[in-house]
């Protein structure tokens, strides 16, 4: 199922001006600018926060929190998650925990966030890392139907990059101590990369009681892991979980 009618590619998946573009940029042919699913799935994430008059500009506001504007992330099977970014500012039909068939509309194409006209920006993960969406995006393949799985091991992925910047500062920390960082109190006891990998993913073992996640790693044993400000933890970019 194409996810907009008759979709025009206005920037396509690969390099382009300002780095790697890991979606593909559509509008609307026949300007129905009705956002659809390409295939059943479940909503796991929704963004409605930005006004498409709020223009975001990359000189005046770097932290790029706001650059992928309203969004709404579906899980499907077999590890793939599709995105949609820009949406038009309340036009969300849906909540997380919602169910989409393929081909319901959910949204509208806009232009929230870092965006210079209305368009749809699109993308497709697979275990966490970005694939070409170009062949889903025109309806030319269909990506697995999302259902419920009483045996699917969930795994938890730490992304690469955030809005494009590389993440390096995920910190692990041992089973009792709580995630603290700072020059006088650290309870850290190393560090992963993931933009070094390209993403890690690691099964997820559970929650400690600070709500963060239980992983077994090679180098640390079994250790939990927070990204961290000075002295608080931050939920800024958040680890993604995904079932395979």
């Amino acid at each position: 199922m194409e996810v907009l009618e008759q979709a025009k590619v206005t920037s396509p998946y690969g390099e382009r001006t300002g780095g790697f573009h890991t979606g593909i940029d559509l509008i609307s042919k026949v300007g129905n600018r009705e956002v659809r699913a390409n295939s059943k799935g479940k909503i796991i994430k929704v963004i409605n926060a930005y006004p498409d008059s709020e223009i975001i500009n990359p000189v005046t506001d770097p932290s790029k929190q706001k650059w992928g504007g309203n969004r709404v992330w579906i899980e499907h099977n077999d590890g793939y998650q599709s995105r949609y970014n820009h949406l038009k500012y309340n036009s969300i039909g849906v909540k997380i925990g919602d169910i989409v068939e393929e081909g319901q509309v959910f949204a509208l194409e806009g232009e929230s966030g870092y965006a210079t006209g209305v368009h749809l920006d699109f993308e497709v993960r697979k275990d966490g890392k970005f694939i070409n969406p170009t062949a889903y995006a025109l309806g030319q393949a269909k990506l697995p139907e999302y259902h419920e799985s009483s045996t699917g091991t969930q795994y938890v992925n730490l992304p690469p990059t955030n809005n494009g910047e590389n993440i390096t500062s995920w910190r692990v920390y041992p089973l009792d101590k709580p995630a603290r960082y700072g020059a006088n109190f650290d309870n850290s006891i190393g560090r992963l990369n993931p933009s070094k990998f390209g993403g890690i993913s690691y099964e997820l073992k559970g929650y400690t009681k600070w709500n963060t996640p239980i992983i077994e790693t090679r180098d640390f044993g079994t250790v939990h892991l927070a990204l961290v400000k000075i002295g608080t933890i931050t939920d800024t970019p958040q680890f993604e979980l995904y079932k395979k």
